[in-house]
């Protein structure tokens, strides 16, 4: 069971420099159950045949057990840094055995900007990165073992750095601010043109910007699942009238989770808001025609009226308001309620259900040191 081959990259660094062609040894670990001789069949590649003879050792069973959890577990160091090949198995499989013979797990690879979680800590958290997913996995598997940490105690508090006073509000705060939620994550994009920018970016690297730098070989396929789920696809002619409609955009939410399901909209600032809400219904329209399951319907949210598309199994769930020039299509009846129940204007209202970005001094310093004209 669980057969690993022994790493050994120094001496295949040696032989790939000296040009060393000749067979070179290798050595295999596994384990077994019983204690009487059976056979073994090693490819490499021809057949060759061996049989094994337990003997009773516990020194030696130890010394070659510590030999075997070296190599299975310096095979998933090694994955971590292929660019084509994601861990998700090999993960799952040490945690299991380790937390079957109690050994504790090795850190992951260091020196690589995703895999090392202390110099990622906070992206890693707030963004789910490759690196963070697979540590929550090991820790949910391992979590048995005497000692662990118990799976239902609550992770520590991310150290945030307290904002310098920021005084008054700039006078040049971007109108899409009002109109956001305090506890939303913001990625303003300024223009139509922009949005699209980061669309195709986000395309190419499959959701996870962390691709940039380690390329995985794998179609998650988050950016269609959402604009699927949104009702929104843009076509060649949004990409040409979108500028001549769309003032600002923004992508806002309350979890950036893509690939769990996220909570999250699109925020348009309309230049022509007739123009807009019709391209909006005839998107939404199309969901209703794609999709059989899929039904229309007017749901209450904070007093007013939304519009909703959905499908029972949850490939589609679009929720669609206007206030004034600002449009929001969003996946979740949280945000939009929220949405709903901020002021009009930005200095209206400290509720906590009504506090919006523009509202916030820790806004307000950020928008010091990032200014709009930026």
């Amino acid at each position: 069971m669980y057969p690993v081959q022994r790493q050994e990259p120094v001496r295949r660094l040696v032989r790939q420099l000296l040009k060393i062609k000749t067979p070179r040894p290798v050595t295999l670990y596994f384990l077994f159950s019983g204690d009487t001789p059976f056979d073994v069949s090693v490819f490499a590649p021809q057949e060759q045949g061996l049989r094994v003879r337990p003997l009773t050792d516990n020194a030696g069973h130890d010394r070659l057990l510590g030999q075997w959890w070296q190599a299975l577990t310096g095979r998933l160091r090694s994955l971590q840094k292929d660019p084509v090949y994601a861990p998700v198995v090999e993960n799952f499989l040490v945690a299991s055995v380790g937390r079957r013979l109690q050994r504790g797990l090795p850190q992951p690879a260091l020196g690589r900007l995703l895999w090392n979680k202390q110099q990622n800590s906070v992206f890693g958290d707030l963004f789910l990165s490759e690196a963070y997913q697979l540590q929550i996995d090991r820790d949910l598997v391992m979590h048995s073992i005497p000692g662990a940490p118990a799976a239902e105690s609550l992770p520590q508090e991310i150290a945030w750095a307290v904002p310098e006073s920021a005084g008054a509000p700039p006078e040049d705060l971007e109108p899409l601010a009002a109109h956001v939620p305090a506890e939303c994550f913001y990625v303003r994009f300024g223009n139509f043109l922009n949005y699209f920018w980061f669309r195709e970016l986000n395309k190419k690297w499959q959701g996870d910007l962390g691709n940039m730098i380690l390329r995985r070989a794998v179609e998650r396929g988050a950016t269609a699942r959402l604009e699927q789920q949104l009702s929104l696809r843009e076509s060649a002619l949004a990409k040409i009238l979108g500028p001549q409609v769309i003032a600002d955009a923004a992508l806002i939410g309350l979890d950036p989770y893509l690939q769990q399901g996220a909570a999250l909209g699109i925020l348009l600032q309309a230049k022509n808001n007739f123009l807009l809400s019709q391209d909006l219904m005839r998107q939404r329209r199309g969901a209703l025609q794609k999709f059989s399951a899929a039904t229309e319907s007017t749901v209450q949210l904070a007093g007013q009226d939304v519009s909703l598309v959905a499908t029972p199994d949850g490939r589609v769930r679009s929720y669609y308001s206007q206030r004034k020039d600002f449009h929001l299509v969003t996946t979740s009846a949280s945000l939009m309620e929220r949405f709903l129940l901020l002021p009009a204007e930005a200095s209206g209202g400290m509720k906590s259900d009504r506090v919006s970005l523009a509202q916030l001094p820790s806004f307000w310093r950020a928008r010091q040191k990032l200014p709009v004209e930026r």
